[in-house]
């Protein structure tokens, strides 16, 4: 009976902490894509000074917690999205606006699919 009760609570106490890294990646990264979508509606729009300090903002929000997201995340999108930020910045400074708005918008992308990976649905489930 000792052992049902311990196995029920090691399951509880699992199913909370996932809980909790399930709200936290979704606070962590939905940030990052609204401003990477602001980003590109501000080159779209040839406002660089604006698109260049949201994309800088999208960036240091990122690597403030990458480390976090390195502990309970896949790493290859996390390597896509450090380089698309690297190339980022150089679009924008160069103000090459086709590749700087779609860049963002991949970035974008790919901020919410690491959200999204690890809420609860049934096709994270299978």
């Amino acid at each position: 009976m000792k052992r049902l009760w311990m196995g029920t609570g090691i399951l509880v106490v699992l199913l909370i902490f996932s809980t909790i890294i399930t709200g936290t990646m979704e606070r962590i990264h939905a940030p990052v894509a609204d401003l990477l979508q602001q980003a590109e509606e501000a080159s779209l729009s040839g406002d660089w000074d604006k698109a260049n300090a949201l994309a800088g903002t999208a960036k240091a929000h990122w690597e403030r917690y990458w480390q976090f997201t390195a502990a309970f995340a896949d790493q290859s999108p996390m390597d896509e999205l450090d380089g698309l930020f690297a190339e980022l910045e150089i679009y924008g400074l160069q103000r090459e606006m086709p590749h700087f708005a779609a860049t963002c918008s991949h970035l974008s992308m790919l901020a919410m699919a690491m959200a999204d990976s690890h809420t609860p649905s049934w096709w994270n489930v299978l």
